[in-house]
């Protein structure tokens, strides 16, 4: 190492990158599909979590209630196909609402 310092510079940053990588690392916690409007099942998810999702309709919202059925938000609201993510800080056990106009895909990550 002494004779090339930029090797070990090099050695430890990538050390850093695959540690902070790690750390980042989405876990598949539950995934929802269909070609129409639907209640899922509920769930359970700690802190940090992201709703990845996929639309191919026409008409594509997903709504969060929690267990106890209160409206949380509405995390999606398209009206063409579309794809995306929303990050949620909360945990909690929740449900989705889901109208949607054409196949879908919507799945929760855990981000811990």
């Amino acid at each position: 190492f002494k004779s090339n310092p930029s090797y070990f510079s090099r050695v430890v940053f990538c050390i850093l990158f695959a540690a902070l990588s790690l750390a980042c690392v989405k876990q598949l916690h539950t995934e929802f599909s269909g070609n129409h409007s639907t209640t899922t099942r509920p769930f359970s998810i700690n802190d940090k979590w992201e709703l990845q999702w996929v639309s191919r309709g026409s008409t594509f919202q997903v709504y969060l209630y929690s267990e106890d059925g209160k409206l949380i938000d509405l995390l999606v609201n398209r009206r063409e196909p579309d794809a995306g993510s929303v990050y949620q800080p909360q945990g909690g056990t929740y449900y989705f609402k889901v109208n949607g106009l054409g196949p879908w895909k919507i799945k929760v990550m855990d981000l811990n």
